[in-house]
């Protein structure tokens, strides 16, 4: 099979391709003494992700304070048209059913507090405690005041991450109270970005069973700003980047595949591109420099095998026509010099007939089995073309006539020549 620009493109992409993998399973993996600006990068995108997750907590208070059947409670409480324990236990189902699936589990308990600061009813934490007094939270009396906003709340010793948001009545004209969720300090929001995460006040972890940080790991620390001072957020990674991580093949392609990375794979593939076409160039001209070509036939050869003068019998003849030469001896000649593909020959002192028309016959045939296109081809080219090798070659070497054949050779269908001396 003959090289042609498009296995040249495949062989360009190929090579790229595999300088590339082989880069990037070569290259180190990056430690964490040498990834400063990447340290930094992994401390920003911990400080947004506390500020979205706390983003997500007032979301959550604003979609229950957004609840009519709370607001109505409250209402009726305040007019005293219900009753006081039968209105609680009401308000605990409702919120017991909004803490649920509706939004995503997140928060772990509520309390509703009136227009007065104080709780009506407590859900998820210190269920028996109601009617307390809040007011000099001043998370509470800004929620009062139409603000939502989060915060930190310390009850019992165990911190937690609340918000607050204010409920309308019914007329839109005054706050009737406001709705608080919290959730405790846990290792979700660590799970989330992939790290391991410790939640810290004042130097000491929250919880007694909490993981201690590598002493030579990554760790990044982060302050949760609130009302609770000095709590910290620390986290590092699973697997920490100064140890060998053994990752699978796919991964550490994946994860090296970067932009620049392609670039030079494109780089690469060009230039191999462009060295192929100057040696297929290079290779083409030195075959058209040592064989003559004849348009639509291929290479003649530019040497021709000897046949010796005894291999050429000579059929007996009158003195009549002595001077005549049988067809049959070109096609003996022919037979002699190559034999590995039979076929008819054709010489120049053959009539213009059957031979010549057989010989196009079986060309055509040969450059359709080897799947070579046909265009510009014709009688009238072919025998022009026989005609022109034959005097180029009679020419050239000094023989009495031309013998040609059909030959295939390297996937081509061609004409061979050989000289009849």
């Amino acid at each position: 099979m003959g090289w042609t620009k498009l296995w040249l493109l495949k062989l360009s992409l190929l090579g790229s391709a595999l300088f590339v993998c082989v880069g990037i399973l070569l290259r180190e993996p990056v430690s964490p003494s040498q990834s400063g600006p990447l340290k930094e990068q992994t401390q920003q995108v911990v400080e947004l992700s506390l500020k979205l997750w706390a983003e997500q907590l007032i979301e959550q208070a604003t979609l229950l304070a957004s609840d009519s059947q709370l607001v109505t409670a409250l209402d009726e409480r305040e007019r005293g048209l219900a009753e006081p324990e039968l209105l609680r236990q009401s308000v605990i189902k409702r919120l017991r059913k909004l803490l649920g699936p509706a939004t995503e589990g997140l928060a772990q308990w509520a309390m509703l507090i009136d227009q007065e600061g104080v709780v009506v009813t407590r859900v998820g934490l210190s269920e028996t405690r109601h009617g307390d007094s809040l007011i000099g939270w001043p998370l509470l009396q800004l929620g009062l005041r139409g603000y939502r906003l989060d915060d930190l709340y310390e009850e019992d010793g165990q911190v937690f991450e609340v918000a607050v948001a204010p409920l309308s009545t019914l007329s839109h004209q005054r706050y009737a109270g406001a709705v608080v969720i919290g959730r405790a300090l846990d290792s979700r929001l660590g799970s989330r970005l992939g790290m391991t995460t410790v939640w810290r006040r004042n130097g000491r972890a929250l919880l007694a069973d909490a993981p201690q940080p590598p002493r030579d790991g990554w760790v990044v620390s982060v302050a949760r700003p609130g009302s609770v001072a000095g709590l910290e957020l620390v986290g590092w990674l699973t697997a920490p980047a100064s140890r060998p991580v053994h990752s699978s093949l796919v991964s550490r392609l994946s994860q090296g595949l970067t932009l620049p990375m392609l670039g030079l794979g494109v780089l690469i593939a060009g230039a191999l591109f462009g060295l192929g076409l100057a040696l297929l160039r290079w290779d083409r001209q030195k075959e058209r420099s040592a064989l003559p070509l004849f348009p639509g036939f291929g290479p003649f050869p530019a040497s021709f095998p000897d046949v010796p003068a005894e291999a050429a019998p000579v059929l007996p003849v009158s003195s009549a026509d002595a001077s005549v030469v049988a067809p049959a001896a070109a096609d003996v000649l022919i037979a002699a010099a190559s034999s590995e593909l039979p076929a008819l020959a054709w010489s120049g002192d053959a009539p213009i007939g059957a031979g010549r028309e057989q010989m196009y016959a079986d060309f055509v045939l040969a450059k359709v089995r080897c799947g070579e296109s046909l265009s510009g081809l014709s009688f009238e080219t072919f025998c022009d073309e026989i005609e022109g090798g034959r005097a180029s070659i009679t020419h050239a070497h000094g023989c009495r006539d031309v013998a040609f054949r059909v030959h295939v050779r390297d996937g081509r269908a061609t004409l061979r020549a050989t000289p009849l001396w």
